[in-house]
Parts: structure tokens; sequence; C-alpha cells
């Protein structure tokens, strides 16, 4: 309705409504950007474990030995191999998100600044936890495929039957349907965390900004407005508070006290 309610507002900077919109667009492009990228990397590991269970395992020899672990070997190394490919990928748009979160505290104060040592230790901070976050999530893809083989060997099921219960979005309980959910949930929660900490540094660096109002994201559970609503922070008491949980889109903007227009 293009009021703003902030308790107080930025003289001479875009209503509140506009900037929610113009970082709304930006979240939602990166988030997508993101999911689609692990979405493709994860479709053609199940595309490549598909190959593996096609061509080479042996089902007439696994049952007799009942010993799988050795063809699972491979499995473990397509693992790691996407993994190496899934980190550069999200650390990009992590990178992406922490700068859009600097460029945004320049607009909302009116501050211009330029990058410190604290933004190279935020993303390295950054980095490295979505290094963890990738190689977390692939070894739960792994360990979920595996035991489906197992299983399905167990079950004396066919090659066709075992990739069923691994490739599929519709079958309920399958690798893929699961952890394409996990991986978009990784995406959307991820970009905020590394948005909200550019912004939270950018109002630091501003010198402007000594506290920030949270404002609820657009899908909120009880924890955000537990946790957030009505309430005010400093900024090093808003450091890690958002995102409060997966998919959370609830943001901070700044209180800017004692300020004249020029």
């Amino acid at each position: 309705n293009g009021i703003d309610t902030r308790k107080n507002k930025l003289i001479g900077r875009p209503l509140i409504g506009e900037q929610k919109h113009a970082t709304f667009n930006k979240v939602f492009q990166l988030e997508n950007k993101y999911t689609k990228e692990l979405w493709g990397l994860f479709d053609n590991l199940i595309y490549d474990v598909e190959g593996i269970l096609t061509r080479k395992l042996d089902l007439n020899n696994l049952r007799k030995t009942n010993n799988i672990d050795k063809e699972m070997e491979e499995i473990d190394a397509l693992i790691k191999e996407y993994i190496s490919k899934a980190v550069p990928v999200a650390n990009g748009i992590i990178f992406e998100a922490y700068n859009f979160g600097l460029e945004r505290a320049k607009v909302e104060t009116g501050i211009q600044f330029s990058k410190s040592s604290m933004d190279t230790e935020a993303i390295n901070f950054l980095d490295k936890y979505n290094i963890n976050l990738m190689e977390g999530a692939f070894s739960e893809v792994s360990n979920r495929i595996k035991s489906q083989i197992r299983l399905g060997i167990q079950a004396q099921e066919s090659i066709p039957d075992i990739v069923k219960r691994i490739k599929g979005k519709k079958i309920t309980g399958s690798v893929e349907r699961n952890y394409r959910g996990r991986f978009e949930n990784i995406a959307r929660t991820e970009v905020n965390r590394a948005m909200t900490e550019g912004h939270i540094n950018g109002y630091e660096r501003s010198g402007v900004v000594q506290k920030v109002e949270a404002l609820i994201g657009a899908d909120p559970d009880g924890l955000c407005h537990l946790n957030l609503e009505g309430k005010t922070f400093t900024l090093d008491e808003a450091r890690g508070k958002i995102p409060v949980h997966p998919r959370c889109s609830c943001s901070f903007i700044p209180i800017i006290e004692n300020r004249i227009n020029a």
C-alpha cells in the first residue's frame, strides 16, 4: 500500500515496500538458480547410478556371495565426484547472495563503502558451511541409494525394479523424490543466510546503523513469530538469527536514529 511503517524511517531512501520488492526479486532469482543447479547435478547423479546398476551389477553373483560392499565402491567414488562439482556451484551463488546483501545495505543506508577483511572472513565461513552441507547431503544420498540397492537385492528384485527404488519423482520413498526436496530446502535457506550476513556486515560498515528491526517473511512458522516478531536487535545480536528454520524468508531492516535530511 506504499505506507512506510518502520519505527525509524530512512530519510531519502526507498519505501520499505519498494525495498522488499527489489530484494524479493533478487533472492527469488538466486534461490531458483541454486535449486536448478543442484537439481541438475542430482539428476545427473541418479542417471549415472542407473548406468552402474544396469551395466555392471551382477545380481546372480551378489545373491550367491551376499557381499555387495565392493560393488558399492563405484557409487562412493561417484558421490565424491559430484560433491566436487556441487561445492563450487554452491559457493559461487552464496558469494553472489552475500554481495547482494552488501549492496542492499548501501541502498538502504545511503552510505557507500568498500569491501574489507570482514567480508573475506564472512565469505570463508559461508563457503565452509556450504561445503559441509554439500558433503552431508550427498553422503545421505549415497547411504540411501546403497540401502535401497541392498533392500532390492534381498527382495530378489530385478535391476529395473531396483532402479525404481532410486529413480522417480512420484514414487513414495524414492531417493530422487525425497532428495530433490532436500536440495531445494538447502538452496532457499542458504541464499537467505548469505544475504542476511551481507546485510548485517554492510549495516555495520555504514557507520550509521546500530540496531535492526526484524521483518517476518512470507511463510513464517511459530519460531519466526516467537524469535523475531516486533523485535529489534543490535547488529551483534542479529547475527545468526536468520534463517530461523529451513526455507525461512525473514529479514532485517536498519534502524537509523537522529538522521537529518541533507
